[in-house]
């Protein structure tokens, strides 16, 4: 790897709560309904073994070089509307949102960002990026766009999303603006093992990719 970063493990505690609201009658291509999942929590015994690289070249370990890790406050919020637009067109608008409080790093803690769809820890999906093509300890996401059931199972999908990060005050070694948009173009057919989707996307900062879902996630 390149770059600056960790590599070891870190174990800590969080006490949390936690508040879900589903209303959606199926698990994908629901044609109305609102969803949420709210979590706020705190973190704390962090007890990191965790060495720091540069270019693949250690140069210490975290307590070594008096990396700022201690107890945070950490906050979620996933929702998601359905609005019905015609029998066979909807839009769909997507706010997600994952903050890590305080001056101290998270240590391996901080949220994924990228993909099409949630398939790992702490990730916040983005339209434009592949997953874990950025790490943050704060982003607020929100993407809307317009779904259509061209046949039976078969919905193209037109979205576009932007996304604010990095705004607690902590040591990041992103390159990436602060701000940055993308958007896509999904195909998918809902088969009995889940979705099939194939994305084109686009984002000004990270150029073209493409993005392939089989089956129902796992994370």
């Amino acid at each position: 790897e390149q770059g600056t970063y960790l590599d070891g493990n870190n174990r800590f505690f969080m006490v949390y709560g936690t508040t879900t609201y589903n209303s959606f009658d199926r698990p994908f291509y629901a044609p109305r309904g609102f969803k949420m999942d709210i979590l706020a929590g705190y973190v704390m015994g962090l007890s990191p073994n965790l060495e720091v690289y540069e270019n693949r070249l250690r140069i210490g370990d975290v307590r070594d070089l008096g990396l700022s890790y201690g107890n945070y406050m950490r906050a979620t919020v996933d929702a998601q509307k359905i609005s019905t637009l015609s029998k066979k067109l909807a839009n769909v608008t997507h706010l997600q949102a994952g903050i890590n409080f305080g001056p101290n790093s998270s240590l391996l803690n901080s949220f994924v960002i990228g993909g099409n769809m949630p398939v790992t820890r702490n990730q916040i999906t983005f339209l434009g990026l592949n997953e874990g093509e950025l790490l943050t300890e704060s982003a607020i996401a929100l993407q809307t766009g317009f779904r259509w059931n061209a046949f039976g199972d078969a919905y193209l999908t037109i979205a576009a999303n932007a996304m604010y990060y990095d705004f607690v005050k902590k040591p990041s070694d992103n390159t990436l603006p602060r701000w940055i948009t993308g958007a896509g173009v999904t195909f998918g057919y809902n088969l009995p093992i889940g979705p099939f989707e194939y994305t084109v996307m686009y984002s000004k900062q990270a150029g073209w990719g493409t993005y392939i879902n089989v089956g129902f996630p796992f994370k």
